[in-house]
């Protein structure tokens, strides 16, 4: 089998499924944290609004962005708390307002493609220690090197979609895609396997909770 064979059994191993998403309901405080990993144009700031939505309609949310006026979050102003930069001191106050009320609030916070957070003690706490506490998390960037190591592997979900790089999806496909492509692709077989599925939209949804990864697309009905 040459190389072109092997990459399109592979594509059909990963068939597109509509992105489903549903909290543990057993838990009182079911914080969960996501990273959207993707670059310009690839649909990330869709997927990204879908999930605000749907998933975190009644917690109290906080956006980070260095872009607070673009016309891509007109429709959330009304739902989330706006901050344009990064700062960790609301995501501490936020945990110690539920230190002190036994976990009365549940809160998500939203880092939206803001740089220079990568090394905060805050956020890898937000991912590791806080959803303990009720505190969600929504990562997104155009970079997996956004997230320190630690990080990395405490993100519940990772929503990988379009790269422009193949550095960067070379990247993706040795921290998270490896144990699910087939193993005997080529490391350039499996660049070219991510770029395909990862067309028109698509996102890799690796679920490390459940140790699985699908192809997802948000239909025309999840789309707003």
């Amino acid at each position: 089998m040459d190389s072109e064979a092997r990459i399109e059994a592979a594509i059909k191993l990963f068939p597109v499924q509509p992105f489903v998403y549903e909290r543990d309901p057993r838990k009182a405080m079911s914080a969960c944290s996501f990273a959207i990993v993707a670059s310009s144009k690839s649909g990330k700031t869709t997927l990204l609004k879908h999930i605000i939505s749907k998933v975190f309609p009644e917690d109290l949310k906080v956006l980070f962005t260095m872009s607070p006026c673009a016309e891509i979050y007109t429709s959330m102003k009304k739902d989330c708390v706006f901050v344009p930069t990064y700062l960790p001191d609301i995501i501490k106050t936020c945990y110690l307002i539920n230190k002190n009320t036994c976990n009365h609030y549940q809160f998500c916070m939203i880092v939206d493609d803001v740089i220079g957070f990568k090394g905060d003690r805050q956020l890898t706490k937000l991912l590791c220690l806080y959803r303990n506490s009720g505190l969600s998390a929504i990562i997104a960037g155009q970079d997996l090197q956004m997230l320190n190591p630690t990080g990395r592997c405490n993100c519940n979900s990772i929503l990988l979609g379009k790269l422009n790089s193949a550095g960067r999806v070379e990247s993706v496909v040795r921290d998270f895609a490896k144990t699910y492509f087939p193993r005997q692709l080529t490391m350039d077989e499996k660049i070219e396997l991510y770029q395909r599925l990862t067309n028109d939209h698509c996102f890799l949804f690796v679920d490390n909770l459940n140790s699985t990864m699908v192809r997802v697309k948000l239909n025309a009905s999840q789309v707003s």
